[in-house]
């Protein structure tokens, strides 16, 4: 009996006939092939019925090409379609399917199915067309499947490629995960790869120890190179927690100390460099103190026999300078069962906040470090005023700034009973401030309105600076008939808001009505407010012997005496007697009058007293009357006084020696 001997070897597309059935080889199996001209091809779409005795496909799109790529065999071809969807990757090479059964043999249209030119399936007579970018149609006897919508192009089926699918298949990593367990990855020191390293023993990475921290790039070979040797070396020991560590005195009271839980660092040695460690230590009470005395309380780390102790105790004075291992937390007085508590101490909590609001308390806003001096311009009637250095708190400003200067001036005044008015920028102290007539050196502050120095008189005008170098001019509240009363003159009471909370008093210029130049120009960081001196006669009205009628000033007489007399006001002596010498007080003097006597003779001296006459010597007094007396003990000693009650009471101001009260 005859037997079906397929070929050993066929190429694709090798035909065998065995009977009068054909077969041929698509690459992987035999098909059989159906000829003759039975029916046409029926349409399917998603296994319905589009069409059904078709001769003719018209394949539409863009992507979609049908081209006769040999004898009966029509091949179709779908590629570069655009959608939205990302390339998706490449699939592994499906497993080859089991050869169809043998086809029913036909007798009219036969077709062929390729993929990439390799035979799928012969003697087709229905194509189903699945997917919802799929549309088959039936239209005039030509059937028309339209392909659209694609998510993504079709990559072609491919051979399962062979690149790294994990980590350490990487050529730029290790080689191997074993033994690198809880460990992290960084860029290795060559930079052209990774590597693991270990992270501190049992402890996550963000709560690493600070000696793992490192502090990169130092210079040279620096002994610290992490946060924990920064802290070690750079803190201070103390109470890092407000609140805690607070002292009250014991109730009871006992004369003792409570102190509440407290939270802190501290350094393990008394030494720069030792570890600076974290604690928290339990409230205590009852911690005895040194009556009538102050008693610093201090806390101290001690380790003894290996075991970790805070201890408090007190002292009369703080630890030593560079004290690691010790500080105070405050301080408290006792008296008796009486104890009065300060918590202050060595508190690192917050520590440049804190130090910001002890210089603005102290100091203020805009204090000054250096420069900012105002002087007379050499331009007459002109102010000048140097860069000056200002910190608020511990922040550094520079004055003038850009596009400001120092040797212009705004005025500020009132005028016609309104509010405080800034005039334009002025240059001298000759121009009209208020828009009106008002010149600078005519006028002065005559409470809420403007007022015309009079005659020859002075004005003083307070000069501020603001944080930008701007002068500001504030004329004073007064005209002063000489300069002695312009020197004792106070800066107002009333001032503009701008200059109280914002700017800063730097100097003061007196200036005489009208004049060519400023009498004076006083910087309060160069020099003292002169408050009054006596440099010309008419600055001397209120002193004695002064008078705008004053010829001159009567100076102190004196002379040598050997016999006794009577005093004469605003006389001195010199007692050059061989015995005793008695000089009595005038009968009449006047409230400033001045007696001086100076021993010269070996008798010495005695001063005496009229009937109603006193002298007082500091807290002791003369005898009242005839019997009082004030006598030398040696040689030399030397006395002056002053009356202070018309006729009868006088004060001694001065004395050299020893003087004998009786």
């Amino acid at each position: 009996m005859a037997i079906i001997n397929f070929p050993v070897s066929p190429d694709i597309n090798d035909e065998y006939t065995f009977n009068s059935k054909t077969w041929m080889w698509n690459g992987s199996g035999w098909v059989a092939v159906v000829s003759g001209g039975g029916s046409p091809l029926s349409v399917e779409e998603e296994g319905v019925l589009v069409s059904s005795g078709v001769t003719v496909l018209n394949f539409v799109g863009d992507d979609v090409t049908a081209d006769e790529t040999g004898t009966g065999i029509v091949t179709i071809t779908i590629s570069g379609i655009s959608g939205s969807g990302t390339v998706g990757p490449q699939g592994p090479q499906g497993d080859t399917g089991p050869s169809g059964a043998q086809g029913i043999p036909g007798s009219g249209f036969s077709l062929s199915i390729e993929d990439e030119g390799i035979l799928v399936y012969s003697g087709v007579t229905v194509l189903n067309f699945v997917g919802d970018g799929v549309i088959a149609s039936d239209i005039g006897g030509i059937t028309t499947v339209t392909i659209s919508g694609f998510i993504g192009p079709s990559g072609s089926q491919g051979i399962p490629g062979s690149g790294a699918t994990t980590f350490i298949d990487l050529t730029d990593t290790p080689d191997s995960y074993a033994g690198y367990s809880g460990q992290m990855i960084i860029v290795n020191d060559d930079e052209d790869g990774l590597e693991f390293i270990p992270i501190a023993s049992g402890v996550s990475a963000h709560d690493q120890n600070a000696s793992t921290i490192i502090i990169p790039s130092g210079m040279g070979t620096p002994t610290y190179d992490d946060l924990q040797d920064y802290l070690n070396n750079a803190q201070s020991s103390g109470r890092i927690k407000a609140g805690t560590g607070v002292l009250t005195a014991h109730a009871g009271p006992d004369g003792t100390l409570d102190i509440s839980e407290m939270e802190g660092m501290i350094h393990t040695a008394n030494t720069q460099g030792s570890p600076l460690i974290y604690f928290k230590k339990a409230a205590y009470s009852g911690l005895a103190l040194t009556d009538n005395a102050v008693n610093f309380i201090i806390i101290t780390y001690t380790a003894p026999g290996g075991v970790p102790t805070l201890t408090y105790s007190t002292s009369a004075s703080r630890p030593a300078d560079n004290t690691y291992n010790a500080f105070v937390i405050g301080r408290c007085w006792r008296s008796g069962n009486d104890v009065e508590v300060i918590t202050t101490g060595q508190n690192i909590y917050d520590m440049y906040g804190r130090a910001q609001d002890r210089l603005l308390t102290k100091y203020g806003t805009m204090d000054h470090a250096s420069g900012g001096n105002l002087s007379a311009h050499a331009t007459p009637l002109r102010l000048s005023c140097t860069a000056g250095v200002w910190y608020f708190g511990n922040t550094r400003i520079d004055t003038p700034k850009v596009g400001h200067v120092g040797d212009k001036f705004y005025v500020w005044y009132k005028t016609g009973g309104g509010a405080w008015t800034e005039s334009a920028q002025l240059t001298l102290f000759s121009e009209v401030f208020d828009g009106g007539t008002s010149k600078v050196y005519e006028t002065y502050q005559n409470g809420t309105s403007l007022g015309t120095l009079s005659g020859s008189k002075y004005g003083v005008y307070w000069i501020f600076t603001c944080p930008e170098g701007d002068l500001y001019v504030v004329p004073g509240t007064a005209d002063y008939a000489n300069i002695g009363a312009a020197q004792a003159a106070t800066v107002p009471a009333s001032l503009p808001p701008y200059l109280v909370n914002w700017g800063i008093l730097i100097g003061r210029v007196i200036c005489q009505k009208t004049a060519a130049a400023f009498y004076s120009v006083e910087s309060v960081w160069t020099t003292k407010f002169t408050l009054s001196a006596a440099v010309d006669h008419a600055s001397l009205a209120n002193l004695a012997y002064a008078s705008s009628g004053h010829t001159g000033f009567q100076p102190m007489t004196w002379e040598i005496i050997i016999a006794n007399q009577t005093a004469v006001i605003n006389h001195g002596y010199i007692a050059n007697k061989g015995t005793l010498l008695t000089l009595l007080l005038p009968a009449t003097a006047a409230v400033g009058n001045i007696v001086r006597v100076s021993g010269m003779g070996a008798g010495g001296w005695i001063i005496t007293q009229n009937a109603s006459g006193v002298i007082h010597f500091g807290n002791k007094n003369t005898t009242v009357g005839v019997g009082g007396s004030l006598a030398s003990v040696h040689i030399m000693d030397a006395i002056e006084l002053i009356c202070c009650v018309a006729n009868n009471e006088w004060n001694v101001i001065s004395s050299v020696g020893n003087i004998t009260v009786v």
